[in-house]
């Protein structure tokens, strides 16, 4: 074979060489374009914190609760009856009616009488005119002496203890004074000499309501017997 021979074929070798290169390294006769260099890796994103959970709402005010009604009253006991009804009448609003006069008491402080270191005596005018029905009432007496800032009571038994009866549409008087020995005070008399007295008469009548007719006498100055 000639050495033109030989050319030839390398030519030709190379040609298929240059065909059998892929579209990537060989384009319309141009050099190929450099390669493009690897992308550089980009890094793991950062993990993204959680997010804050949501605040809780703020819980709704409870509405008021609804006022409670005003309990009942608790009905009267069986015993205890309508307070108004069992209460005495009034002091005075009483037909048959009782003054007091004529009060005459006299400290004992030259000796110690004791329990009638208080003696003396009271008038008392019945009257029973405004009433249809007869009259009897116990009385209850109270003597009270003031001096100053102090004050005291003294007790005793009248006789009569009662008024006796007073007829209806009647009048009577009748002059009580204590009873021997049944005087008793929360202090010395003595010590209010020259101070002022008070005399008080409950009367408890015996009628159905047990009315009470009261009349004060008084105040007057303490008289002792010095």
């Amino acid at each position: 074979m000639s050495k033109w021979s030989g050319v030839w074929v390398f030519s030709i070798g190379l040609s298929l060489a240059a065909f059998g290169c892929s579209d990537d390294e060989v384009d319309d006769g141009s050099g190929g374009s450099g390669g493009t260099g690897a992308t550089a890796a980009t890094g793991g994103t950062g993990a993204t914190g959680g997010s804050s959970g949501a605040s809780g709402s703020s819980g709704s005010s409870g509405s008021g609760g609804l006022d409670g009604g005003a309990g009942s009253g608790g009905s009267t006991g069986a015993d205890g009856g309508d307070a108004a009804a069992d209460a005495a009448p009034d002091a005075n609003s009483h037909p048959f009616k009782a003054a007091l006069s004529n009060v005459d008491y006299t400290v004992e402080c030259k000796v110690d009488a004791g329990a009638d270191q208080i003696d003396g005596s009271f008038d008392a005018d019945y009257d029973n005119t405004a009433n249809s029905s007869p009259v009897n009432g116990n009385l209850t007496v109270t003597i009270s002496l003031i001096s100053g800032a102090n004050s005291m009571t003294w007790t005793h038994i009248p006789t009569p203890a009662a008024t006796g009866p007073v007829a209806a549409a009647a009048t009577k008087k009748v002059t009580h004074s204590p009873v021997t020995g049944t005087g008793s005070g929360t202090d010395d008399p003595c010590k209010y000499c020259g101070g002022t007295m008070s005399l008080k008469v409950d009367w408890k009548l015996d009628d159905d309501a047990g009315s009470v007719v009261s009349d004060v006498f008084g105040p007057v100055n303490v008289k002792c017997n010095q």
